[in-house]
């Protein structure tokens, strides 16, 4: 049986939110990223919703931190059609 974009999507999740993970991982531990930080994803991102991202982002412990939701977007941003405004978002954060 082959997988799915759909299930191998719930199956990073899942393995996202395991303890063991955030272990090996500190960056998906929100509360202890203390440098400027920007997120920036694209709306039809099947990999990073903007459920996922809003707690996480509301977590995040630096004052400089900004998210971007690009339009129409999805989740290779910056091989995709509107590439250049990804690359102006980042530009403008710095």
């Amino acid at each position: 049986m082959r997988s799915t974009p759909e299930k191998r999507c719930r199956q990073i999740r899942n393995h996202r939110t395991h303890s063991s993970t955030t272990r090996i991982f500190p960056f998906w531990i929100p509360f202890r990223i203390t440098v400027p930080t920007m997120i920036i994803f694209g709306e039809y991102d099947y990999l990073a919703t903007e459920e996922d991202l809003l707690p996480f982002f509301s977590q995040l412990r630096t004052p400089d931190k900004r998210l971007v939701i690009l339009p129409r977007g999805g989740h290779a941003l910056m091989l995709e059609k509107d590439h250049q405004r990804f690359q102006q978002d980042v530009l403008k954060f710095f």
